[in-house]
């Protein structure tokens, strides 16, 4: 029985196709147009309403007061991270915890999408009130709340004090599901309509506020739901 060769060109196409396939498998959980639906979305608006997309690592908690904290470790903060906030009234799950290799994030304001690009998984974590920016929400899973927040936080030096669990550094950063939220990550909330409280930025009637009220006065702000009010301000 005869070998079977193939022409040299034909090993080279078949390569070529094998690897373009395997890329377009990468590729696949990615949403498409990322810059041009952030650009259409941030058409004609100030630098306080607009949104973002981005690439990093993501570790999302739980805490015992009911909130979602989203992590997000991305090249272009150095050492700080990246820190998303939504306030809930009562979260299903108290416990929960995600770790996400390589995601990428929408921030509409009032939403925040991680779309995980190595699998099929998406977070959509919003405000109750308002509609699905991107119409994911059938897709993955939904959590809704009356306050998203977003700021920055450093994890370098002594403002990380937790324990490195599982060996990763994104789990290291702020402690277990459940636990309290780390200090210095206020400033920016929503507060019930009727308590009293002191704010510098925003205020009763105020659906939104802004300013460098985050950890060592870091830019942070925040959207708010309706029956809520934003405030902003540093003894929070």
């Amino acid at each position: 029985m005869k070998n079977l060769k193939l022409p040299v060109f034909v090993i080279l196409f078949l390569g070529v196709f094998i690897m373009s396939c395997s890329k377009e498998q990468i590729k696949s959980f990615e949403i498409e147009n990322a810059t041009e639906i952030m650009n259409t979305f941030n058409n004609l608006k100030q630098d306080f309403q607009r949104g973002e997309v981005i690439k990093g690592e993501v570790y999302i908690r739980s805490t015992n007061d009911q909130q979602l904290l989203v992590f997000v470790k991305n090249k272009d903060f150095d050492q700080r991270t990246l820190l998303y906030k939504l306030q809930t009234e009562k979260l299903d799950n108290p416990l929960f915890e995600e770790v996400i290799g390589k995601s990428q994030i929408f921030y509409f304001r009032n939403q925040l999408i991680v779309n995980d690009l190595e699998s099929s998984r998406r977070f959509s974590l919003r405000l109750s009130d308002v509609d699905d920016n991107l119409k994911v929400d059938e897709e993955g899973v939904v959590i809704t709340g009356f306050g998203l927040a977003r700021m920055t936080v450093d994890l370098s030096g002594t403002n990380n004090t937790a324990v490195l669990r599982g060996g990763n550094p994104l789990q290291s950063a702020f402690g277990e599901p459940g636990t309290s939220q780390p200090v210095g990550t206020l400033g920016c909330i929503c507060v019930t309509n009727g308590v009293a409280v002191s704010c510098d930025s925003g205020g009763f009637g105020s659906t939104g506020c802004s300013g460098n009220y985050g950890p060592n006065g870091s830019p942070c702000s925040t959207s708010c739901g309706s029956g809520y009010f934003a405030c902003c301000d540093n003894a929070l």
